[in-house]
């Protein structure tokens, strides 16, 4: 299965405008959105929601994409928000969420330990903020990589789980 078969979700973090002036913008691109409460629903249309963790701004919510049509709706709305004036600061993220369902608890080992192996190249294309442990929101992985199941038949629940119980909730992790 390649990248661009694989479902995924994205998630725009941005500042400077109004999320009205950017429903307006996304929909005149030819992108249907709307203003939604916040909230972890999975819409079919993109949403435009508060987020406390971005200063003064919110963000635009497409949770299932797929192929070159899902990468290029993405291209679509981000060019209208930079279009619109929306801007980022070290409050801001862009995140993609990826489609594991079909991949065992082995595969997601696997991609834990080479993240970890890169994690400080891919710290270095980054802001200081967003680097090793400097921002609650993306913590890094090398302290959760000792609790991580090593046997070839553990189940993704199993690594899931580990992550989970070492912060509570899993979240936030790069």
């Amino acid at each position: 299965m390649t990248m661009t078969s694989r479902n995924f979700g994205a998630e725009i973090e941005c500042n400077g405008i109004t999320m009205q002036a950017a429903e307006t913008a996304i929909n005149a691109a030819g992108v249907s959105c709307h203003i939604e409460r916040y909230g972890h629903s999975a819409p079919r249309n993109w949403k435009i929601v508060t987020d406390c963790s971005v200063m003064n701004g919110f963000e635009v919510v497409r949770p299932i994409l797929s192929g070159e049509e899902g990468l290029e709706a993405v291209r679509k709305v981000a060019n209208a928000l930079v279009a619109a004036g929306a801007g980022v600061d070290k409050s801001c993220g862009f995140h993609v969420h990826v489609n594991a369902n079909d991949l065992a608890g082995a595969d997601l080992v696997n991609i834990a330990k080479r993240y970890n192996t890169f994690e400080t190249a891919i710290d270095a294309f980054m802001p200081v903020s967003r680097r090793a442990n400097n921002n609650r929101y993306c913590r890094s992985m090398s302290h959760i990589m000792a609790l991580l199941p090593v046997r070839s038949t553990v189940a993704p629940r199993e690594v899931v789980d580990a992550v989970e119980e070492y912060n509570g909730g899993g979240r936030y992790h790069k």
